[in-house]
């Protein structure tokens, strides 16, 4: 489900301030240096993660990459968004 803030799980990120406009963009491109080349950059008032724009995470194979990246980046986003 989708709530305002900012959650690394795919929820909507809504990106308010330059600053994360910048982390989400450093989120993007961590996830992709870990994995997932075809990670989109964020856009404004679009969700963070869209498996939609990602079709790479077409697979289990392919969404196992795209979490375990996640997750490796997520601190990159959290702590500027306000996230847990």
């Amino acid at each position: 489900h989708r709530c305002r803030g900012a959650r690394v799980d795919g929820t909507l990120v809504p990106l308010h301030t330059p600053e994360q406009q910048s982390a989400a963009l450093e989120f993007a491109q961590c996830v992709r240096d870990n994995g997932v080349e075809d990670f989109p950059d964020p856009v404004e008032g679009e969700p963070l993660i869209d498996t939609y724009q990602i079709p790479s995470s077409d697979t289990p194979e392919g969404m196992a990459i795209l979490n375990a990246a996640t997750a490796k980046c997520g601190d990159l986003v959290a702590e500027v968004m306000g996230g847990q």
